[in-house]
């Protein structure tokens, strides 16, 4: 009897350990790499009602395209018309964001549709890896038929200042 109960202790510990492990690889656990802005998981997981939204998981095409953070600021310092779109939560937006970045929190961006135009190319971004608020934001915008629409890919927000690029 005393065998079994720790046999069945000792499986349950490797079942924890192993969806632990399973959490982090996946993105959905948020390991705080020590920046003060790291909230990707937490606004993900409160700032978007899944259960009311019309996104489709698997869509057959992005209709938007992932771009590095370098490309990003030659665009921003081209001067062409790109509306830079901060997705994350205003708290983290009043911390620090692209210069010239609007911020419309993923949870509200069909709200705020109409503070996006039509002729404007879209880059929309949010803390970095294992953030997909900005895919999830960037999904909504081509669902309401935006194209030129791109996401900062690798750390988002946190590689643009790590690089030093201008941020207000």
């Amino acid at each position: 009897m005393r065998k079994n109960i720790v046999l069945i202790r000792w499986i349950l510990i490797i079942s924890l350990f192993s969806l632990s492990l399973s959490s982090i690889f996946s993105g959905c656990l948020n390991i705080n790499t020590g920046h003060p802005d790291n909230t990707a998981v937490t606004e993900t997981l409160n700032g978007v009602d899944s259960a009311s939204s019309t996104i489709d998981a698997n869509p057959p095409e992005k209709g938007f395209e992932e771009i590095p953070v370098e490309q990003a600021y030659e665009i921003f310092v081209s001067g062409k018309d790109y509306l830079f779109i901060d997705v994350r939560l205003k708290e983290s937006y009043d911390k620090s964001h692209i210069k010239g970045a609007i911020n419309i929190p993923v949870s509200g961006i069909k709200e705020n549709l109409d503070k996006v135009t039509q002729n404007n190319n879209i880059i929309v971004y949010c803390s970095g890896s294992g953030c997909d608020i900005g895919s999830i934001a960037a999904n909504i915008l081509v669902q309401s038929g935006f194209t030129g629409v791109y996401v900062i890919g690798g750390l988002g927000i946190l590689e643009w200042i790590e690089k030093g690029y201008p941020v207000e």
